[in-house]
């Protein structure tokens, strides 16, 4: 992880959480802001209902990647919280509803970006309306996570900080 000076220091055993299970960072904050810049259009989601650390992390996220250049999409899996439209914002933010079709979101098809970001979990149990849209991009997902536990198959590119009160 990096410093707040922006050097690069190695993350501790108990940032990482369980390296036994292999849910543990695995890049640092420099190659995962390269791999945002790089990318053309991102997906940002989260768990189903949504919690303040959930929406403010997404938003932070597609926010910091607007100013990038970036074109970046929230997608929440409902219900949402009442307070949504008074931090949302202009942000391009699609609601999932349980149980409705993946190819659509929001009555809009769904969007293949170059790159997909899930923050503040890390678990399917979680995400399990997108799993079967998110499990064919593990290859380009990125897990933004402060918890201790969660399955490194969703994606292959990891920031874990447990030792973090929130993802934010």
């Amino acid at each position: 992880m990096n410093t707040p000076n922006g050097t690069a220091s190695t993350p501790s055993a108990a940032s990482t959480g369980s390296a036994a299970a292999g849910w543990a960072t695995n890049i640092s904050i420099g190659q995962l802001a390269a791999d945002l810049r790089k990318a053309k259009s991102v997906v940002v989601t989260t768990h189903a209902k949504p919690d303040g650390d959930a929406v403010g992390s997404t938003l932070a996220l597609v926010r910091s990647l607007e100013r990038a250049g970036v074109k970046g999409e929230i997608w929440l899996i409902g219900p949402n919280p009442k307070w949504l439209g008074d931090v949302a914002g202009s942000a391009a933010i699609r609601e999932l509803k349980p149980g409705a079709p993946l190819s659509f979101v929001d009555g809009k098809p769904a969007t293949d970006p170059d790159l997909c970001v899930v923050v503040d979990t890390g678990t399917w149990s979680q995400v399990a309306e997108l799993r079967p849209w998110l499990e064919p991009r593990a290859a380009r997902t990125i897990v933004v996570d402060h918890h201790l536990q969660g399955d490194p198959p969703m994606a292959t590119r990891r920031v874990v900080e447990s030792a973090c009160a929130s993802c934010t």
